[in-house]
């Protein structure tokens, strides 16, 4: 589970500050594979190997869409659901939590690597596509560059 906080101004020109929740579950993270007819990884080396920004985009689109949810106060329930997702994408929050994976290479490999079930991190090691990433797109590796 993924907790990015958003900062923002909202359509009042007041200035907000909004955690926002992210993960996918096992069962989710099969059926994005299987769609995907890889792994994340695999997919997402294949994707910068061939230089097409706008199916990395619709990836990680794809991904913010998917595990964006509400994490309830108990810590027991994540939920998702089209109004939840809706009333994200509406909102500045969406732009700011965009803004930030798409302009920090190390902020989107953070992004994939937190959304994913905490039992399945340590399998995932995406630190290493950082610079190629970030050479062939073009894009700040850390918030520091």
């Amino acid at each position: 589970m993924l907790k990015m906080t958003a900062r923002y101004e909202d359509y009042n020109g007041e200035k907000q500050s909004e955690d926002c929740w992210f993960h996918l579950n096992k069962p989710e993270l099969i059926r994005f594979q299987a769609k995907l007819k890889g792994d994340l990884q695999f997919e997402l080396d294949r994707i910068v190997q061939k230089g097409d920004m706008d199916e990395l985009i619709s990836l990680f689109e794809e991904l913010v869409q998917m595990a964006y949810g509400e994490r309830s106060a108990d810590g027991r329930r994540f939920r998702k659901s089209p109004e939840i997702l809706q009333d994200f994408l509406d909102s500045p929050a969406y732009e700011a939590v965009f803004m930030e994976i798409f302009t920090n290479t190390e902020k989107a490999l953070e992004f994939i690597e937190g959304v994913l079930p905490k039992d399945l991190q340590e399998d995932v090691k995406l630190e290493e596509r950082s610079r190629e990433i970030a050479a062939r797109y073009g894009v700040s590796r850390s918030e520091e560059d």
